[in-house]
């Protein structure tokens, strides 16, 4: 069973900033539009990637090395608005023990 499925069109947040990982993070990026994922893109350079299809963009300050402080800051957002949506309580994680413990 693959992580990403392109029949539920599983949900991905990217972040893409202009640092040391960039190449790393577009052939990611490029890798996951090929999979028919939903995209949540992060970034401060919108102009050098293919962002035809993407589902939503998000654009952060282009700050140096402070930019992926932005993108993780955003991302962390999405997640606490997802978990209340679906009425998770953020406060209170079940199983992370286990999750941490156990490899």
């Amino acid at each position: 069973m693959a992580m990403i499925d392109s029949q539920k069109r599983t949900p991905i947040i990217i972040i893409v900033v202009k640092d040391n990982f960039y190449d790393d993070m577009v052939s990611n990026f490029n890798q996951i539009k090929a999979r028919n994922a939903t995209i949540v893109l992060l970034t401060n350079c919108r102009s050098n990637l293919d962002v035809e299809n993407v589902d939503f963009i998000v654009d952060i300050p282009n700050e140096g090395m402070l930019s992926s402080f932005y993108g993780n800051f955003v991302g962390q957002l999405i997640a606490y608005y997802i978990s209340l949506a679906r009425g998770f309580n953020p406060d209170k994680p079940r199983n992370l023990s286990k999750e941490l413990t156990t490899k």
